[in-house]
């Protein structure tokens, strides 16, 4: 683990050479995130996603390409990965992100389990995101949290934001309008297992099919 983080700082390392002094201060706020001694600092993410949110064509090319690698890299950490999704999110909804990759990073992630990131950037790359992309484990990932997360980085940006920590029901709304069969498909069998959150999952995904079916009325 340790060599790969290596490999990856010492990338960063090339990318900075010959950049403009901006893109070197994002370089290495983004090296930051990808610390060997623990998840990434809430200052160095909120500072990323406030420049992505407030001024994303300052975000360099090489700053954008570094998140995009992170975020979809199965050996980061996944608090590693989560905070650069947290990035993605801005920058795909004004287009400095293709959808289609953001839609690919988001779907990966939460093909392996819930995230709060992934879920926005799922919703926000909505566009890119087809019937048959919405598996099991996707609607699962969007089903499971109902109320709370376990989203680390979810916890440190409510620290600068005031809000509580929540699920969003979009992804749940999007996997459900997308493939509504699978959704359903999994609460039942969540409810059969009882498995944690289930019915607080029911619940939501009630609430979103009914939106749906109302949706195609």
């Amino acid at each position: 683990m340790q060599r790969q983080q290596e490999e990856r700082a010492a990338r960063r390392t090339r990318r900075r050479a010959g950049e403009p002094y901006q893109s070197v201060a994002q370089l290495e706020r983004v090296d930051r995130l990808d610390a060997v001694d623990g998840p990434p600092d809430p200052a160095d993410v909120e500072w990323l996603v406030r420049t992505a949110s407030l001024g994303p064509e300052v975000i360099s090319e090489a700053a954008a390409a570094e998140l995009a690698e992170l975020a979809q890299d199965r050996q980061v950490p996944r608090a590693t990965r989560e905070a650069a999704q947290a990035v993605l999110v801005p920058l795909t909804a004004v287009g400095r992100m293709p959808e289609t990759t953001a839609a690919q990073i988001a779907l990966a992630s939460l093909a392996e389990g819930a995230g709060t990131q992934a879920g926005m950037l799922l919703v926000t790359a909505a566009k890119a995101t087809r019937a048959e992309s919405i598996t099991s484990q996707v609607a699962r990932s969007a089903v499971e949290p109902a109320g709370h997360t376990g989203d680390p980085v979810a916890r440190a940006m409510s620290r600068f934001s005031g809000n509580a920590v929540a699920a969003d029901p979009a992804p749940l709304l999007l996997c459900a309008e997308r493939n509504l069969e699978i959704v359903l498909r999994v609460v039942e069998q969540m409810l059969a297992r009882r498995e944690p959150g289930a019915d607080d999952g029911a619940c939501r995904s009630r609430w979103t099919a009914s939106r749906v079916t109302r949706g195609h009325d």
